[in-house]
């Protein structure tokens, strides 16, 4: 996150969705894809806001911890 405004950019979305996949194929599945913790949207969708990118963020930081639902 960038701590000078606190927002999240799609580039640093994506590199948190390749550590957390570690398969481009993978990611790209993912972003394509309806995710249930996003209300079965679509995570490409939600980037051009601060806080669609905001709450796909936090779905790659739990799927990284290991929580799923």
């Amino acid at each position: 996150m960038n701590s000078d405004t606190n927002q999240i950019s799609t580039a640093q979305i994506r590199s948190l969705a390749n550590e957390v996949f570690g398969d481009p194929v993978k990611v790209a599945n993912w972003f394509a894809s309806p995710i249930d913790a996003l209300g079965r949207q679509i995570p490409e969708s939600l980037l051009g806001d601060e806080q669609g990118r905001k709450d796909v963020h936090a779905v790659l930081v739990r799927i990284g911890d290991g929580v799923f639902s």
